[in-house]
């Protein structure tokens, strides 16, 4: 029998499937660490507090580790300013990528997200979006520093990365992130609401007014005020580079969010991201701020997104799609969400495991069953708990953010993407295009994995905008 060991050692103890699933890996699972266990898949299921009473997922006697000191970007000029991002969403956008996992993975293109990264910078909060004013800060971007154990992260870490590579003129960059779990565009995310509404002509345009002066609008422990709490984040950012001098344009926002509004009809979820992302641009004083909104799996969620990027005034918003897989529109039994992929009335789009590597579970009964035959066994750390968690694991977080990167770099640069990165790119390799009428009634089937557009003659002739994020009237760059 293996000794006791702390979580730390689990990567070298319980690094497979098989070892995880075995009872020697069992019986090592301890939680007097520092960070989430490596070794997720069984012994997080068994791992129990030090008196051996009460089992829990992961490490909770941990205090939270304190708010670094802000340091501020370095680089950037008045002729080469820091270009400041913006990163907002749910769960997918707070991440669950595993920092061990991303350690221990020899793959040569994770290697430059370990550790410090050079020319990209971080904003947000110790801890995540929950915490107090004291625990927001800025630094150099470090994979899982400013999650709540240290050990996770989400796209961030390769956002910045490729939007700091693709530049030509090696412009710093600032991603400044902030995410909560679970949270929808109809009520926490609408700057409409009495939660999330202040004073416009009282308001002095600080952080500290939005704080105190606001009459409640930013409240960073309540969901229910997360665009004054993100507004709130932006300035605390903002007025930081001012205040040490730092030249600046704020360049872009990443909104990573959909599932909490599935229930809701495509109209409703899309004339709330027009009215959200447009609040975006206004109380940032940035009218034409680029906007890249990752798709969903949802078609009323894909064509609320895509129906709002072509509509919402001044253009500049594009949206990826990827055709990882489609629901059944058939089978109205299961509804496919973090906790449930819905099998049994999923279709799945096996090429993009085949090309990429299958999540090790899938590579073992009773889900290599799903397999079909001739299938490679490469591995990819797609799920972190497949089945029952569909949050991404640190591969799928990382391709996550390379995929909306790239949408930027592609839609609003000049810039050039190097040929590997298009070759590993899924919104690329991979697009998920609309149903075509003429096959299966303009439904998805096997083989044949697309997106229902919801949208009527009427609504189509609504745009304004190409799917490239431009204006009708203008040029293309090119289409994605």
């Amino acid at each position: 029998m293996m000794p006791r060991a702390s979580c730390l050692d689990l990567p070298q103890l319980c690094d497979t499937v098989e070892e995880q699933q075995s009872s020697q890996c069992q019986s090592i699972c301890s939680c007097d660490c520092t960070e989430a266990v490596p070794a997720r898949r069984a012994c997080r299921r068994v791992c129990r507090l030090p008196n051996g009473t009460q089992s829990v997922p992961w490490c909770t006697s941990t205090p939270p580790s304190p708010t670094p000191e802000t340091v501020l970007p370095t680089g950037a000029t008045p002729s080469n300013p820091l270009r400041v991002f913006f990163l907002a969403g749910q769960s997918g956008c707070v991440g669950q990528g595993s920092v061990a996992m991303l350690d221990r993975d020899p793959n040569p293109s994770y290697s430059e997200l370990k550790g410090i990264q050079e020319g990209v910078w971080f904003a947000g909060f110790m801890g995540g979006a929950r915490e107090e004013s004291s625990s927001f800060y800025i630094g150099p971007m470090i994979a899982g520093e400013a999650s709540k154990t240290g050990g996770t992260f989400g796209p961030e870490v390769s956002i910045g990365r490729r939007l700091s590579d693709a530049d030509v003129g090696s412009a710093p960059v600032l991603v400044v992130k902030y995410c909560w779990g679970g949270s929808n565009a109809e009520r926490e995310w609408n700057p409409q609401t009495a939660a999330n509404s202040w004073d416009r002509d009282a308001d002095d345009g600080t952080a500290l007014w939005l704080l105190n002066e606001s009459g409640g609008a930013t409240n960073l422990r309540d969901k229910d005020h997360l665009y004054a709490n993100l507004i709130y984040t932006a300035r605390r950012s903002l007025e930081a580079l001012d205040d040490g001098g730092v030249p600046y344009e704020l360049s872009g926002l990443f909104w990573q969010q959909g599932s909490a509004d599935k229930k809701r009809t495509w109209r409703q979820y899309g004339e709330d991201l027009v009215t959200l992302f447009s609040a975006v641009r206004t109380d940032l004083k940035a009218p034409g701020l680029p906007v890249v909104d990752l798709s969903g799996t949802h078609d009323n969620i894909v064509t609320g997104k895509t129906y709002a990027a072509s509509v919402i005034d001044g253009c500049n918003a594009v949206v990826p799609k990827m055709s990882m897989a489609a629901a059944d529109p058939d089978d109205t039994s299961c509804v496919v969400g973090p906790k449930n992929p819905c099998l049994e009335s999923t279709f799945i789009n096996f090429d993009v495991f085949n090309y990429y590597g299958w999540d090790p579970v899938l590579n073992v009964p009773p889900f290599s069953s799903l397999k079909p035959p001739g299938s490679s066994d490469d591995t990819f750390y797609w799920f972190k708990d497949f089945p029952n968690d569909q949050h991404s694991e640190y591969e799928g977080a990382i391709l996550q953010g390379r995929v909306m990167a790239n949408a930027y770099v592609r839609s609003f640069t000049d810039d050039e993407l190097q040929t590997s990165w298009l070759e590993d790119d899924m919104a690329i390799q991979f697009p998920l295009a609309p149903c075509n009428p003429a096959i299966n009634d303009g439904k998805p089937s096997e083989g044949n994995i697309c997106w229902m557009d919801l949208r009527e003659d009427a609504d189509l002739a609504e745009a304004t905008c190409l799917s490239n994020g431009s204006r009708k009237s203008t040029q293309l760059r090119g289409p994605l």
